[in-house]
């Protein structure tokens, strides 16, 4: 009977994890093995972990996602092993462990030769991948996974499996399965040390056990051996086509729309003009939600959203999903300052309400993402403001990727989406688009700093074809492993909840908020 210990530290964290580790070895182990998951050692470019403790029991880890370690094994320090790229090592025990990077280029270009390498091995105890095998993403409704990590699980077929998925990590203890040569496999992912889930787990391991050990009473079925139509989970691809089959024509939005709720498909495409008094975002409307509002400026003014996609934490007792909204009624806003009269104060406040909202939310160890669709045949434009954990933020770039791939390789009559990256706002050519004043629809993610944010836009080229309005909530509803929030309908409050999720706001914002001086 071996002590296993597994671990995802972060690589901003090590060194309290190797301290709490110590700890725990000298209080429950020895352990046999200690593992740590997803990405451990920080970028050399950056300050990271001293590694000055001495550790007192043996750790191993791989790569993770963002790693720039070499591709060969060797020791950091006494103690603390990195295992390379891919492969197998077996312990003096006898224990195997089969490891696989969490670097997707390598994955992607070697799979091939990671599949046959870890072919050559029988009877793998723990595999150790960055990501989930996607056949498991799906049927947890999360989006994450690997379609090569599958084929990496049904060629090993290990005793335990471990991952984290994300650099965030996401604790997932799947009940276990059996294949049919009776071997037992159970799948353990785990959070990031400092989060609310699970980060640590320890648990004792047979080295001797085999197919004939006593079947546990929760084993379930196979979901690597059910056939693929049969499945009856939901994938990215189901969730996107059940939406676009609901969604009315993007040329007759209506404020639903916008916010996101499915409505019945038209025959023909026609233009909906909304006026001022009708239009569900202008303070002129009778009918406009006053109670939602947090701040009003002089040219635009802040109101939190209807279905917010994201929800309280521990420290915020809101959702924080907010938009900021012009006060004037117009489709699209020109980024050329002196374009029309009193746009360079509209821009100036748009950018004050970002900056103080940035600031608010890293307040609570939050970054901000600013999502944006700014096209000629739009309603009321306006700037979606989404609290993100800074933890998810690495992932971003990824999830949008693939969001944006699914949209022009699925979805045929929607508009091509081409995300351009921007890491400097004053880099020239994405001042000339923006100048250029085509529409454009845009992500701008932002690490607790304004002066740390990342740029990605595409270009709106045709406003004949159809642009899935909840593009941009669906890729952060992916990011944050919450796709049931997809549709804002399913989120929906009641107005007493709204109203006290706005005072909340308020009172909390209070510091921040420019107008208050107005």
């Amino acid at each position: 009977m071996c002590k296993i210990l597994i671990a995802y530290p972060g690589s901003q964290n090590l060194d309290a994890v190797i301290s709490k580790t110590n700890g725990l070895s000298n209080k429950s182990g020895p352990f046999d093995i200690t593992i740590y998951l997803g990405d451990v050692l920080p970028d050399h470019n950056k300050p990271g972990p001293s590694l000055d403790l001495d550790i007192d029991h043996p750790i191993y880890f791989t790569t993770g996602a963002s790693s720039k370690e070499s591709s060969e094994p060797h020791d950091i320090k006494p103690n603390f092993s990195y295992l390379g790229n891919y492969g197998v090592r077996t312990f003096p025990n006898g224990i195997k462990m089969g490891f696989v990077t969490g670097d997707e280029a390598i994955l992607n270009r070697d799979g091939d030769i990671i599949i046959a390498k870890l072919k050559d091995h029988k009877d793998i105890d723990f595999l150790v991948t960055y990501q989930w095998p996607k056949t498991l993403a799906q049927e947890a409704k999360v989006f994450l996974g690997n379609s090569i990590v599958d084929e990496i699980v049904r060629t090993t077929r290990p005793k335990y499996h471990l991952a984290v998925g994300s650099s965030a990590g996401k604790f997932y203890e799947r009940a276990p399965f059996q294949w049919d040569d009776g071997t037992i496999t159970r799948f353990i992912s785990l959070s990031k040390f400092g989060s609310k889930e699970k980060w640590i787990y320890a648990f004792n391991y047979n080295i001797t056990q085999d197919g004939k050990v006593a079947l546990p009473k929760n084993l379930t079925s196979n979901p690597f051996e059910v056939p693929e139509a049969s499945k009856e989970n939901i994938t990215p691809e189901q969730v996107h086509e059940e939406e676009s089959k609901k969604r009315k024509s993007e040329n007759s939005t209506t404020q639903s729309e916008v916010q996101g709720e499915p409505t019945p498909k038209r025959q023909t495409i026609t233009r909906k003009v909304v006026s001022p008094e009708n239009c569900f975002f202008c303070l002129s409307n009778p009918k406009l939600e006053s109670h939602m509002i947090i701040s009003i400026g002089e040219h635009a003014y802040l109101t939190i959203a209807k279905g917010p996609l994201t929800r309280p934490t521990e420290k915020m007792k809101f959702s924080g999903h907010c938009l900021i909204i012009p006060i004037a009624h117009a489709p699209k806003i020109d980024y050329n300052k002196d374009a029309v009269p009193n746009n360079a104060q509209l821009l100036n406040e748009i950018m004050r309400y970002e900056v103080s909202l940035v600031k608010f939310f890293a307040s609570f160890n939050l970054g901000t993402i600013l999502f944006q669709i700014n096209r000629s045949n739009s309603v009321h434009f306006h700037i979606q403001v989404f609290p993100i954990p800074v933890d998810f933020l690495p992932d971003f770039g990824k999830i949008l990727e693939k969001n944006a791939k699914l949209n022009n390789t699925k979805f045929s009559k929607n508009v091509k989406l081409d995300f351009k990256k921007y890491a400097d706002e004053c880099d020239q050519d994405y001042q000339d688009l923006l100048k250029s004043n085509k529409d454009f629809i845009s992500f701008t993610v932002i690490n607790k700093s304004i002066s740390d944010k990342t740029i990605y836009i595409s270009t709106i080229e045709s406003l004949e074809k159809s642009l899935d309005l909840q593009f941009g909530r669906r890729t952060l509803a992916y990011l944050l492993q919450s796709p049931k929030r997809i549709k804002w309908d399913k989120c929906q409050q009641s107005t007493q909840k709204e109203t006290a999720e706005t005072e909340l706001f308020k009172e909390a914002f209070k510091e921040f908020d420019f107008t208050m001086g107005i």
